[in-house]
């Protein structure tokens, strides 16, 4: 009740609905506080749960990102994951609240940041019912390592910077999980891919994105921006090691020209995703109304964001992407009352103010 308080005070600038939002956010804290403290209780799903509900009402106040390593509710999920142990994986939702919680454990560790979650003693095997979900489990999850390790042998350099050899094989392991995200996404049934639909336009214009994505559903849609956004990470990290191979481009094939057009193609996928995640288009990919689509879920922002946030750190992305990617972060902020878009959005007009003129903007809005 307070997250969708917290959006609807945020829509309409009603002081009464945030107070209020606030009031209940209030009571959460000091129930949930309560709950920890007895072993069996913290246990429940609930829980854990009203856990994550919190977080997605930082998210809406512009308080906390989603998966932030700073965020102090990680420290209390960590607890539970390991109080929870193995048993939580024997039900569908005990299995749910496993894969949320480690999604947001691998966004944290995309940039680097330690896991604060043990996965140990956890059967991988349980979390999902099928091949596709447990293989993209396992993929992110060795993509988050891999960044993990970039970012380490990168900070090791200035100790011993004629030392490459660990930075070097650290690259060749993360080239090799790219094109195991390839294998994977050409492995796909029919009912995980998505449909892709040309945008019709007056024949004198060129429409920005050019498609669009249509998702067997929101949940598949979730699943396909986890993985444009950790192929975003991948690459950014990539990009960032072979700043210190200066032979890079001969040894391991790699050239910084493929990489950028890897960043942005898949800028452009996270794009095309948009329309149908914010409810801008029906099952057929035509455009519906701005009355039904302002009726939208929250849902589909919330995942939009986790992608949105990633391509705005995106370096040199061309202008057309750069602007769609404010302007569909303004629109979160304002018609789904999601704070934490704008303030992605303002945080990054604040450091490229010399950007803005380029961009047709004036300033922070």
């Amino acid at each position: 009740m307070a997250a969708s308080l917290a959006s609807l005070g945020n829509i309409s600038g009603m002081e009464k609905l945030q107070y209020k939002s606030q009031e209940l956010y209030g009571r959460a804290l000091r129930s949930i506080n309560n709950a920890l403290r007895n072993p069996e209780e913290a246990k429940e799903d609930s829980v854990l749960t009203s856990i994550l509900v919190l977080q997605k009402y930082e998210t809406i106040n512009g308080i906390m990102k989603i998966g932030s390593s700073t965020d102090p509710h990680e420290r209390g999920l960590a607890m539970l994951m390991k109080l929870r142990g193995p048993e939580q994986l024997a039900t569908e939702t005990g299995r749910s609240l496993f894969r949320i919680v480690q999604s947001k454990m691998q966004i944290s560790e995309l940039d680097g940041s330690p896991s604060k979650v043990t996965r140990a003693d956890i059967d991988l095997k349980n979390m999902s019912a099928d091949s596709f979900g447990l293989n993209l489990y396992r993929l992110l999850q060795g993509t988050a390592q891999a960044c993990g390790a970039l970012r380490y042998w990168i900070t090791q350099l200035p100790k011993e910077p004629e030392d490459v050899t660990e930075l070097r094989e650290a690259v060749q392991g993360a080239t090799a999980l790219y094109t195991q995200m390839i294998e994977w996404q050409n492995s796909l049934p029919e009912e995980w891919r998505y449909k892709e639909r040309p945008v019709s336009t007056k024949a004198d214009q060129v429409p920005f994105p050019s498609k669009v994505y249509l998702f067997g559903d929101i949940n598949y849609g979730a699943i396909w921006i986890g993985f444009w956004r950790s192929r975003i990470h991948l690459f950014q990290n990539i990009v960032e090691a072979l700043g210190h191979l200066p032979d890079a481009e001969e040894t391991l094939k790699l050239s910084h020209k493929d990489l950028h057009s890897g960043l942005v193609a898949t800028v452009d996928d996270l794009c095309a995703s948009v329309p149908y995640l914010l409810c801008e288009v029906d099952k057929r990919g035509l455009s519906k109304t701005k009355t039904e689509h302002q009726d939208g879920k929250i849902l589909g922002a919330f995942l939009l964001l986790l992608g949105l946030d990633a391509a705005m750190a995106v370096d040199d992305l061309p202008r057309v992407e750069r602007r769609y990617v404010l302007d569909r972060l303004y629109y979160i902020g304002h018609s789904k009352g999601i704070r934490m878009a704008l303030r992605s959005r303002n945080e990054w007009i604040q450091s490229h103010k010399e950007k803005l003129a380029e961009l047709g903007l004036k300033s922070i809005d």
